[in-house]
């Protein structure tokens, strides 16, 4: 459930700036996934518009960009002012669009606004027949997360993960987005595997392209997927 707590809490834990080089990331997968980079397209759950604005000045899509949380509304309005974005504040769980709406959707930053429960479901309804919908998931499944905090309580999480999405791996995103939402899997890819104690992005870059790279099934946080919407 979204509420005010949970979006003020990612939002300040989000935004610090050794996890700003993931967008660096994020974005160079998404543009290359974009290559008819025109039309209609919203970013669910926008943040402070940092990867909007970066879509904006990259794309030619007509963007429109929403957030839950009125801080972030009200910080992406003013990062967002000087180029051409719509932003709204919405719940993605229940969104004032008309159906077959946008050509492209997008959601990223870890915990994306559209792998929220039931949120899909309402992302399908605003883009159109064979649009574009991409998202990330955070990845429990990796190393960094099982032996940080408390062990035997993540264990037991990643053992009884049969309805979290965030403990799927791929076959298991394959089979709930493809099988229960309609949705076909275009591609799929994951990263981020740097350290957390690594503050130098040029550091958490240099490890994401040599060691990341051999060990990407054991450390990668993140995965993203483009799909097709069939309806």
């Amino acid at each position: 459930m979204i509420n005010r707590a949970n979006a003020d809490w990612y939002s300040k834990t989000w935004y610090t700036k050794d996890k700003l080089f993931v967008y660096d990331l994020t974005q160079k997968i998404i543009l290359n996934w974009l290559r008819i980079n025109k039309g209609k397209l919203i970013d669910l759950g926008c943040g402070y518009g940092i990867f909007t604005k970066r879509l904006s000045k990259n794309t030619n899509f007509e963007i429109t960009a929403i957030d839950y949380n009125k801080k972030n509304v009200e910080i992406s309005t003013k990062v967002l002012k000087n180029v051409n974005v719509v932003v709204e504040k919405q719940n993605v769980l229940d969104m004032n669009f008309s159906d077959d709406c946008f050509d492209v959707a997008i959601s990223t930053g870890y915990t994306s606004a559209a792998t929220l429960p039931g949120a899909i479901k309402e992302v399908k309804r605003i883009v159109k027949p064979n649009g574009v919908i991409i998202l990330d998931y955070m990845r429990f499944y990796n190393i960094y997360y099982l032996f940080s905090g408390n062990f035997f309580r993540r264990l037991f999480n990643f053992m009884n993960k049969k309805n979290n999405q965030y403990y799927f791996g791929r076959l298991g995103l394959k089979k709930y987005l493809q099988e229960k939402n309609d949705l076909i899997i275009e591609d799929i890819q994951s990263f981020y595997t740097s350290p957390p104690f690594f503050k130098s992005k040029k550091l958490a870059i240099l490890f994401e392209n040599t060691l990341g790279v051999l060990f990407k099934p054991f450390l990668a946080r993140v995965i993203i997927l483009k799909l097709r919407n069939i309806k």
